[in-house]
């Protein structure tokens, strides 16, 4: 299922829109980042799979995502706002 949705998403235009995304995978890692996300945060989609989310969140925004997280392991797809830190140190919005 995971596969498929990254396979789509690089494939699909309204995957690819302008609004930024990024899959996680069970152990916190990024797995994919859209063009949007990478323009956003600086980091390439290589770069990004040897980054922990837990590294790039805001620290306001720590327990929200966190809880997310917990619900991703679980098995659940999550889609949530936050703030992250991109590649120069600045906080963005994604």
């Amino acid at each position: 299922m995971l596969e498929n949705f990254i396979k789509e998403a690089r494939e699909n235009k309204n995957l690819k829109s302008s609004k930024s995304f990024f899959v996680i995978d069970i152990t916190g890692f990024l797995i994919f980042i859209n063009p949007s996300c990478t323009s956003l945060t600086g980091y390439t989609a290589e770069e990004a799979k040897s980054i922990s989310f837990l590294k790039l969140v805001s620290f306001n925004d720590i327990e929200i995502i966190y809880n997310h997280y917990l619900k991703i392991v679980e098995g659940n797809n999550q889609s949530f706002d936050c703030e992250i830190l991109n590649k120069n140190g600045k906080l963005v919005n994604i």
